[in-house]
């Protein structure tokens, strides 16, 4: 009689039947608007009978990722699409592997770090204790991550061979168009849900050099943020991130990259920021402005414009202090009004 095969705990719990459904449920609500000849709705249609047969493969080990298909948009963009299964079973993974992972609390795109607004809370919050700031991300982070130092930190982390099996297949994808295969050397791919916490690990040893420097730092995926009380501090902190990036096989962008005195305001996650407060960057304004202008050509509502132009501001003003929006002067919030009418 044929033993069944030993499942690792963790392979289980990516397994395990509620894991599984709340992967489906936010497949579902991913695809929602795919054309009627998506897979995702063949898979829908067939996944309580397709269920067990998946949460089967995943436990005993043997699932094997599709190759991506690329895909080229009505505006020429290309994409590297995940069938609907493998979307399903990269999310079952990430809800399972995100909590474990010891990711720096300064790393704050990932869930329960605060997001873009936690980052910018915290900017706010330490700004008045500096005099100098450091401000940079790294150029074509997604496309740039090495493979094999992103395996090695995997190795650390994730414990199952099965499990680490899977990772290595996401990361070493195969493409095909036309009938032709590719095998993606370089970078991961921005379609999979685990993208995000590759790229929270992957520059997890930043954050830790950032730490034992004792140096002010916040980053929300590659775009960081570090103050100093003087300039040497500063000088010292950014021989340490041109030190840690170098041995992740990474370079700064060079036309995000901004060093100096905080009393000359510098931006960062969309707003221009000095002592006095905050407002949208002029880089934001403009990509507002090209919006509505977009809706205008397409012969959109007012209703609608005005939706958006509602929504932006909401975005502008969502989740910071009444007094740390727009700058805490009076009659500031209506100067960046005129500021964005003006473009």
């Amino acid at each position: 009689m044929n033993k069944a095969p030993h499942t690792s705990p963790l392979l289980e719990a990516i397994a395990c039947e509620a894991n599984i459904e709340q992967a489906y449920a936010w497949l579902c609500k991913q695809r929602k608007a795919y054309p009627a000849n998506a897979d995702s709705w063949h898979l829908r249609y067939h996944w309580k009978s397709h269920r067990p047969a998946l949460i089967a493969r995943l436990r005993q080990g043997v699932y094997q990722f599709s190759p991506q298909q690329k895909l080229v948009l009505a505006d020429g963009k290309v994409i590297h699409l995940w069938n609907a299964e493998d979307a399903l079973v990269q999310k079952a993974i990430a809800i399972v592997l995100g909590p474990q992972w010891p990711l720096s609390p300064r790393c704050t795109h990932m869930k329960g770090h605060g997001g873009v607004k936690g980052a910018l809370r915290w900017l706010r919050a330490k700004l008045p204790r500096f005099s100098f700031v450091f401000r940079s991300d790294v150029k074509g982070y997604y496309a740039n991550i090495n493979h094999t130092v992103l395996l090695q930190q995997l190795d650390q982390h994730v414990p199952d061979k099965a499990v680490l099996r899977l990772l290595t297949q996401v990361i070493q994808r195969t493409v095909e168009w036309g009938g032709t295969f590719s095998t993606i050397r370089t970078g991961i791919g921005r379609g999979s849900p685990m993208s995000p916490l590759f790229a929270a690990l992957y520059l997890k040893p930043l954050d830790d050099a950032m730490d034992k420097a004792g140096i002010a730092y916040v980053r929300y995926m590659d775009d960081w943020v570090i103050m100093t009380t003087s300039r040497h501090r500063l000088k010292r902190g950014i021989r340490v991130i041109n030190q840690t990036l170098h041995k992740l096989k990474l370079a700064q962008h060079p036309d995000k990259t901004w060093m100096g005195k905080i009393d000359r305001g510098f931006t960062f996650l969309g707003y221009h920021h000095t002592r006095a407060g905050m407002m949208p960057a002029a880089d934001t304004i403009e990509r507002f402005r090209e919006r509505v202008t977009q809706l205008y050509e397409q012969g959109a509502s007012t209703t609608r414009i005005g939706a958006y132009e509602t929504r932006w501001w909401r975005w502008v003003r969502a989740g910071l202090p009444e007094n740390q929006v727009l700058v805490e002067h009076h009659g500031q919030e209506e100067r960046c009004k005129d500021r964005v009418n003006s473009w």
